[in-house]
C-alpha cells in the first residue's frame, strides 16, 4: 500500500498542460495526414492547421474535469 506521504497533488496548471498536450497531438496527426494527401507545393498554413482538436481538448477539460464539476456544486 502506498503512503499518503509520497502522493502528489497536480495542480490546474498542469493538468491543463496534460489536455492542451492531447490536442496538440490530435493536431499534429492531422497534419501529418493532410500533409501525406496534398500537394506540398500548393500547401499553405491554412490548409494543413485545424486549431479545432485543441479547441476540443480544452472545452473537455474545462467540462469534464472534477475540478470544474467541484466549483459549479459550490
Amino acid at each position: 500500500i502506498d503512503h499518503l506521504g509520497n502522493r502528489r497533488l497536480r495542480s490546474i496548471g498542469e493538468l491543463l498542460q496534460n489536455q492542451f498536450r492531447t490536442g496538440l497531438v490530435r493536431m499534429e496527426r492531422v497534419v501529418r495526414e493532410r500533409m501525406s494527401i496534398h500537394d506540398v507545393e500548393t500547401l499553405t498554413p491554412q490548409i494543413l492547421i485545424n486549431i479545432r482538436p485543441i479547441t476540443a481538448a480544452v472545452k473537455e477539460f474545462f467540462g469534464s474535469s472534477q475540478l470544474s464539476q467541484f466549483m459549479d456544486q459550490t
